[in-house]
């Protein structure tokens, strides 16, 4: 679910019997819960909606979601690697980290699946 730009997960709690949810990407905490799908998208409007109305009432921003803009520092070297590795494509700088990051992110997973393969 999507709300003024945030967004919530939510879990089934068969026990209890409710939805319960959660939004993501900010470090603060914002749950809330529901008997039906319909009720937890409005709770989680109306917990987002209070959320930025007490951040307001104390005078502090509130926590933002990620933007997917990630500015960082590299080593010359490495920065010249990212650059060559779109120029035979044409790709701009700015557009090669993206794909750089999904490889590095498989990569990664296939990795520690080979771990948990050997010690599971």
């Amino acid at each position: 679910m999507n709300y003024k730009g945030y967004t919530a997960s939510v879990e089934v709690d068969v026990e209890a019997g409710i939805l319960f949810g959660q939004v993501l990407d900010i470090n603060d905490v914002i749950t809330f819960k529901a008997k039906t799908v319909d009720e937890a998208r409005q709770e989680f409007q109306i917990s987002i909606d209070d959320y930025l109305a007490f951040c307001e009432e104390l005078g502090e921003e509130p926590d933002k979601p990620f933007s997917g803009k990630l500015p960082f520092r590299t080593t010359p070297e490495h920065h010249r690697k990212i650059f060559n590795v779109g120029l035979p494509f044409k790709i701009l700088l700015r557009c090669s980290t993206q794909p750089t990051l999904e490889l590095f992110f498989r990569l990664n997973r296939a990795i520690l699946d080979m771990r948990c393969d050997r010690n599971c």
